[in-house]
Parts: C-alpha cells; structure tokens; sequence
C-alpha cells in the first residue's frame, strides 16, 4: 500500500487523517495543537531574540528570523513526533494478535517512554541554559534601556563637569592674577608701593598694562569655556567618545546582560 504524505495532515497532527477519530480524540489533538504553537513559538521568540542580538551590528533581522524560525521548526517537529506517538502499540499488538513479550521487550518499552520524556526535558533544560538570558533581556528591554541611557547621561554629565573645572581653573587664576595687581596699582599710586612714588608713576602704569593683558586673557579664557561648552552640548554620544575618550555603554549582549544583573 502507497503511504500518501499530505502537508495538511502532518500539521493537524493526524497522520491517520480522521481514521478512527473519535469526538473527544479530536478534542485533544486541538488542546495539543495549541500547546505545540504556544511551546514552539515561545522557543522561537527567544531564540530568534537571541538571533537577533548576536547579528545586531551585522544583519540582525536575518540572524533574528533564521534563529527563530529554526527552533520553531525544530521544537514544533518533536513535540509533534511525541504527541502522535503511538505509545499503546504494545497493548494493541498483544491485545488483538496475541503477542507475548519477553522481558527485554517490557524493558525496552518502558526505556522508549522515558527516553522520548528525558529528551524533551533535555530540551527544555538546554534551551532555558541558552536562550533564558535573552528572553529575560526581551522582557526587560525597556528596564534595561533606560538604565544605559541613565548610566550614559551621568557619564556626559561627568565629561561635561570635568571641562567646566577645568576652564573654571583657569579663569580662578586669571581673577586672582588680577586681585592681585590692582591691589598693587592701589597701593603703588598711594605712594606706598615698592617705588614709593605717589601717583601714576612708570610703575604704576607698568601695572596697568600687566592689568590689561590679564584682563584679555581673562576674556579670551571664558570665551574658550563658553566655545567649548556649546560644542560639547551640540555632540552625539559617538562624538563625545571619539573627542574626549570617553566609554560609553553600547547596546549588546554583554552589556545588557551586565545591566540586566544589575537590575535583578
């Protein structure tokens, strides 16, 4: 007898087609239906995640797809092998021929149960080790997005920070430079300065040219501040990184790991 494959009834999950198919048999290949899509598709996002993740900086939606659709196809076809597995074939054999079974048989047969159960713990075990992480860092996506853009904000803040100080450094020089001289102007045009001339002596008005050259080096240092700050706050994250060598967090899979940890 010529065994026609039908693509139909291998998704239907009745590769008997409706041959001794019972109302409540029909029944429970639909419960089973479901349960496979919802086990395999489950598998699927989370693999295709995972997929997707790895190939993020190279083709992502293909790694995404390939990954995904692969363990579907793979979780869908041994869950459908063991839920029209014939596990009564021994019963029907020595039930309706009147087959006897030895020991070994028995063994056998209950090695075959255990065997198709183990396997797909096996599964379930492998694919929570591999494809967990990931799932978790789908569901926690938003979670963990917002922390790297927090933790990125703080190091822009810091990096900004740390060119204020530094022109602010500067300046502080510049102004105490400047206290300094003008106290000296005073005290050289009271007559009690080093010359002790009273008035706008040759000292004095060598202070005062001291005075103006610091006051332009006061200005030019603040409009160097007032620059460079409009710079930096006009700059992308990857600016800021090539300019002022600074790391920041990148989406990936260590990374959200790393941050996801964290988090928990």
């Amino acid at each position: 007898m010529k065994i026609k494959f039908s693509i139909k009834d291998w998704v239907s999950l009745k590769p008997n087609r409706d041959d001794l198919l019972t109302p409540s048999a029909a029944w429970w290949i639909f419960v089973v239906r479901i349960m496979i899509t919802i086990m395999a598709t489950a598998e699927g996002i989370s693999w295709g995640y995972m997929g997707w993740s790895i190939g993020r900086n190279v083709s992502p939606v293909f790694a995404a797809l390939l990954c995904g659709l692969f363990i579907f196809s793979v979780i869908w076809l041994v869950d459908a092998t063991f839920m029209t597995l014939d596990t009564s074939l021994a019963f029907y054999e020595r039930t309706i021929k009147g087959n006897v079974f030895s020991t070994l048989d028995k063994v056998k047969y209950i090695a075959k149960g255990f065997g198709g159960v183990g396997g797909r713990v096996a599964i379930v075990l492998g694919s929570y080790m591999v494809s967990a992480p990931f799932l978790a860092q789908l569901v926690f996506s938003y979670d963990i997005d917002g922390r790297i853009e927090t933790l990125n904000m703080a190091k822009v803040a810091e990096t900004r920070t740390g060119i204020v100080t530094s022109h602010d450094n500067k300046i502080d020089n510049f102004e105490k430079k400047l206290d300094e001289l003008r106290a000296s102007l005073i005290e050289e045009t009271a007559g009690t300065g080093p010359s002790g001339i009273h008035g706008d002596g040759v000292v004095a008005r060598s202070i005062r040219e001291n005075i103006s050259a610091v006051e332009s080096q006061l200005d030019k240092a603040t409009a160097e501040k007032e620059d460079e700050l409009n710079d930096f706050d006009a700059l992308d994250l990857d600016g800021i990184a090539r300019k002022y060598k600074v790391e920041f967090l990148k989406p990936g899979i260590e990374t959200e790991s790393r941050v996801l940890t964290e988090l928990m």
